[in-house]
């Protein structure tokens, strides 16, 4: 004969998922790996975008860190401009860039398409900011 409680214990695990009270389990549950990813690469864009505007422009000019262009290290002023315009134009961006993806997360976090869209406008990002650093740098000083 069966016992009635082991059969009530079964049934109460085939329910569902029970939450877990880890919170990077709970989150894990709500959103995806991408969608985790996805805000990393913000979150480390916004922080290069900072990184340039305040700590760069105060370095000696090299080709490591900061905005190394051959326009940019022409000479002092132009290292500092091109670095503050960058910084500050690759944080506002990606900003924008995020606000946009909250906006749109159910519709990409659904679509394989809508992911390949988002991801390559996260990497078209740098470059982007480099092609109009680099107008911003030819129209200011005229180099």
């Amino acid at each position: 004969m069966l016992d009635d409680s082991k059969s009530v214990r079964f049934n109460t695990r085939l329910k569902g998922p029970q939450l877990s009270s880890d919170p990077l389990q709970r989150l894990l549950n709500v959103m995806s790996i991408y969608g985790l990813l996805l805000m990393l690469s913000d979150f480390v864009l916004i922080m290069g975008g900072a990184t340039m505007c305040w700590f760069s422009p105060r370095l000696r000019r090299n080709w490591v860190l900061g905005y190394g262009s051959p326009r940019s290290m022409i000479n002092d002023d132009t290292w500092q401009a091109g670095n503050r315009f960058a910084g500050m134009l690759l944080a506002a961006m990606t900003l924008f860039s995020m606000s946009m993806q909250v906006i749109l997360w159910p519709s990409i976090q659904h679509s394989d398409v809508g992911q390949a869209v988002s991801l390559a406008f996260m990497f078209s990002l740098p470059f982007l900011v480099m092609l109009l650093t680099e107008k911003y740098l030819e129209k200011r000083f005229r180099v």
